[in-house]
């Protein structure tokens, strides 16, 4: 269903218009998107974000996307039909004679089986198209007419047959009665311009296709562009990491040069310190035993105790 529903409010089309990136949304919907912009002149695309100029009437001059509005049309009629269990709208009888077996879409009913032949055989409705409660079938008087018609916005709900060819859009009889008058040369009956307009659509065709296989392969580069480039940041942080190690390894390395000269060098200093503090102690001893000593021992050491340098040692 997802073709037949409006992406901006997830339901099936209701007048939907197309816009010139070929994006359709309900035409209730650009209303409600236009009302959220800074601008009235201007919408951009629900979908691609393409930017819109829009006339005067607003979002009421984006041409009707009629094919998806007669296609919504037809899944909502099939999914009002497809399990329905309902009883005839048009005598409203409720017994087992009464029960729905199609679905007017013209009238908007549910038929029973009398009231459908009736309806096949009045001149007034013989042309309605009807619908098989149950299935998907559809049944009119023309197989032709496969599709439900349009109606113009403007007049009554009158059907959308006619073509203005300078205006490029489709209106009703009163249209060119009135609103295109002036040129009213240059409208006519759907089927008149049918052809011509096939072939002009049909001329381009190999234009769009040779565009469309163009724009596939830049897509391919592009991917192709893009996978090299991440690969080549794989490769680069790979490097990185590389170079990195290497780095790490050298700075460790000169880091456990540095650390060993200076263990050695602190290692000298503390065995150096121990020792003139061993001396020092054995001095400080001796001053202590001095008063015990006799006077030769005392003046025997008294020169080498005095030079120990205590007060220089002191401030370190």
């Amino acid at each position: 269903m997802a073709d037949f529903t409006c992406e901006m409010c997830d339901r099936f089309y209701v007048d939907p218009r197309m816009l010139p990136c070929l994006h359709s949304f309900c035409f209730e919907c650009l209303e409600k998107e236009l009302e959220t912009r800074d601008s009235l002149k201007t919408l951009c695309c629900p979908s691609c974000k393409e930017k819109v100029t829009l006339s005067e009437n607003g979002v009421s001059d984006i041409p009707q996307d009629i094919y998806k509005g007669n296609e919504s049309e037809m899944a909502r009629i099939s999914e009002k039909v497809e399990s329905a269990d309902e009883y005839c709208e048009a005598c409203g009888r409720t017994d087992s004679t009464g029960n729905a077996v199609a679905y007017c879409h013209e009238c908007k009913e549910y038929l029973c089986k009398f009231c459908k032949s009736r309806h096949v055989e009045r001149p007034t409705t013989a042309k309605h198209m009807l619908f098989n409660v149950g299935q998907r079938t559809m049944k009119t008087n023309e197989p032709s007419q496969c599709m439900p018609k349009m109606f113009c916005l403007l007049h009554d709900n009158y059907p959308l047959d006619l073509y203005c060819k300078q205006c490029e859009k489709l209106i009703c009889k009163y249209c060119m009665d009135f609103e295109h008058h002036s040129h009213r040369e240059k409208c006519n009956v759907l089927e008149k311009f049918r052809e011509d307009e096939m072939e002009s659509l049909q001329a381009n065709q190999g234009d769009a296709n040779k565009a469309v296989a163009s724009l596939t392969k830049a897509i391919s580069d592009c991917n192709d562009t893009l996978g090299n480039v991440q690969k080549n940041r794989n490769e680069v942080e790979a490097c990185i990491d590389v170079s990195l190690k290497k780095v790490k390894e050298h700075l460790f390395a000169q880091s456990d040069t540095i650390c060993s000269a200076k263990v050695k060098s602190l290692e000298a200093q503390v065995l150096q310190l121990q020792r003139l503090q061993e001396g020092l102690s054995l001095a400080s001893r001796l001053i202590a035993e001095a008063p015990t000593q006799t006077s030769a021992q005392l003046l025997s050491t008294k020169n080498v105790i005095s030079k120990k340098g205590y007060k220089a040692i002191g401030g370190i």
